[in-house]
């Protein structure tokens, strides 16, 4: 896929995940997750989106010194979520594929990130 369909199918997985945030019981259990609540899930993605657009949009070479941000009170969850998805997408859009950061993969650049997002994103919605 190309970066513009990658970013798409974050945004719109990324939407529809909050869609069903929005109407479900946030302590609904996640059987795909043992153990985890829908709450707990929004949190780990909004979490993982952060760390991401953290390190692509900062251009960092390393994820040490990154802070995780403290964790919403479950009504506020979703939407912390949502207003860090787009901030995500807007991120990943500025920065060009072959942006050198840090990753955890031999591919180290925004076009891993890119990549990576959309999978995370599509499969948590799943």
């Amino acid at each position: 896929m190309e970066p513009y369909d990658l970013l798409a199918a974050l945004a719109r997985d990324g939407n529809a995940f909050a869609e069903v945030g929005g109407h479900t019981d946030l302590a609904a259990p996640v059987p795909s997750c043992p153990g985890w609540t829908l709450a707990d899930l929004a949190w780990h993605l909004a979490e993982v989106h952060h760390f991401w657009r953290t390190i692509v949009g900062e251009q960092r070479d390393t994820w040490e010194g990154y802070v995780q941000p403290p964790r919403p009170a479950d009504s506020d969850l979703i939407e912390f979520y949502v207003d860090g998805l787009e901030k995500t997408v807007t991120v990943l859009a500025a920065a060009h594929p072959q942006q050198a950061n840090w990753t955890w993969s031999h591919q180290r650049d925004a076009g891993f990130v890119m990549r990576r997002m959309a999978h995370e994103t599509a499969v948590h919605l799943w």
